[in-house]
């Protein structure tokens, strides 16, 4: 559940993979359960003292390809909605 967590706090805040101490200790409840996550090699420690999801680069979209999607989908979004105006005799 911690490893669950701190991906999850990565994906919702475009961190890279990377989770503040203070966080991921919030999210493990003790640094004794944060500590055994990293031992089993799920999590790395930082020299900050921060945790990395290890490979988090391998399996999920980094930040700035997040918002390159993003904002592909907005400038498609506003095509579209230009297009479907004019189509029904609106201007912009």
């Amino acid at each position: 559940g911690i490893f669950a967590r701190c991906l999850s706090y990565c994906g919702a805040y475009l961190t890279d993979g990377r989770v503040p101490e203070q966080i991921a200790l919030n999210i493990a409840g003790t640094s004794r359960k944060l500590d055994a996550v990293v031992d089993v090699g799920l999590l790395q420690r930082l020299p900050s003292g921060d945790v990395y999801v290890r490979d988090y680069a391998d399996y999920n979209m980094l930040r700035d390809e997040v918002e390159h999607r993003r904002e592909q989908r907005k400038e498609a979004g506003r095509r579209g909605g230009l297009a479907k105006a004019a189509a029904n005799g609106r201007h912009e």
